[in-house]
């Protein structure tokens, strides 16, 4: 780059677990640009459940505006408003970071980035190599997301994604406090966990009866634990009845808190349990330790959370940390149902003895 940008557009279209898993992108986007003013190019909303990236990113500490996508329109008149809005505000560069897509849609997308005034675009995955996650044959195992998207941007330097410091959500001191308030009525609950069965689609859904059985059997063994559910104002009712299981002192913040002071009040939890979902990436960048349950939606590694110290479960395979995988020899374990209510009891009563 022969100048120093002063005005950045990251493109990024997601949620909250796609921003989540994303922070150490944020975090090295600020080092290099430390005095630009960025803004991100995103969807709002992206589902009735899905909170936008803003909610995960907040206001200043990683990006200084939105401008908002009409995802999936073809309406020429809109998308020429917005590129004219952008082009107004003057990008010098735009940083792409979106999931893998088609070639004839990252050459649409270019093109609209350009379109927006943009004289440079760094990360567009037009290689095969920066669409694909690298497959490790001695853990089985994929490429995260967040890898694959670092090593597109290798043009701005190599990114850590190991690096605590880069899942940091830099978490202000009212969401700490409100928080605080949450937890307030505690005083004499030492330990909790945080606990989200919500899900927005249906295929990484462990379903209630497994959910119950778990929580049935956590509580037994441990009458005196807390927990406290996490999740949009859907997941409330459903997560009322689950908490019927519960002997120990409960809160459901469902629909209550927003999703970074639900990171706030997970990073005091002893750990973070439920599906493959938005939540777990929360919990994963506050550094707590998960307990999650996948599908095959997607192959195993691309979307575990980020850190070595999370229990994984997909279905057909046995992952902890950053183990090796081990096959397990049983015929049609192809469902996320497959996975035993057993194997998961055991892993939250061996974070228990742990902590």
């Amino acid at each position: 780059m022969s100048s120093v940008p002063q005005k950045v557009l990251i493109h990024r279209l997601g949620s909250l677990g796609d921003t989540a898993f994303l922070m150490p992108i944020f975090h090295h986007l600020n080092e290099v640009f430390p005095d630009a003013e960025k803004r991100v190019l995103t969807n709002f909303p992206v589902a009735a459940a899905a909170p936008p990236l803003q909610a995960v990113l907040g206001d200043g500490a990683f990006a200084d505006g939105y401008f908002a996508y009409p995802i999936g329109s073809r309406n020429p008149a809109a998308l020429w408003r917005l590129a004219s809005e952008i082009r107004a505000w003057g990008p010098d560069i735009a940083v792409y970071a979106n999931a893998v897509k088609p070639t004839i849609s990252v050459i649409r997308d270019g093109l609209f980035l350009r379109l927006c005034g943009a004289r440079g675009i760094i990360g567009l995955p037009l290689t095969r190599r920066r669409r694909r996650h690298v497959h490790d044959s001695g853990t089985g195992l994929f490429e995260r997301e967040t890898s694959r998207i670092a090593r597109a941007l290798e043009g701005l330097g190599p990114i850590d994604i190991d690096q605590p410091a880069g899942k940091d959500l830099c978490l202000t001191q009212a969401e700490q406090t409100e928080a605080g308030q949450v937890l307030s009525d505690w005083k004499d609950t030492r330990r909790f966990i945080c606990f989200s069965p919500g899900t927005k689609q249906a295929i990484k859904d462990w379903t209630d009866t497994n959910w119950s059985a778990v929580l049935e059997k956590l509580s037994a063994a441990h009458p005196e634990l807390g927990i406290v559910v996490v999740g949009a104002d859907g997941d409330r009712t459903r997560s009322d009845a689950l908490l019927g299981c519960w002997q120990g002192p409960q809160i459901n913040t469902c629909g209550e808190i927003s999703p970074r002071v639900s990171a706030a009040v997970m990073s005091n939890a002893t750990f973070f349990l439920g599906n493959d979902s938005g939540p777990m990436h929360l919990a994963a960048a506050v550094d707590t330790p998960a307990i999650a349950v996948f599908s095959r939606h997607a192959p195993p590694g691309i979307w575990f959370p980020l850190g070595d110290r999370h229990r994984i479960f997909y279905p057909g395979l046995r992952w902890s940390g950053g183990q090796p995988l081990i096959k397990r020899d049983v015929e049609n374990e192809t469902g996320i149902t497959s996975i035993p209510t057993d194997q998961v009891i055991g892993a939250c009563m061996n974070f228990l003895r742990r902590n």
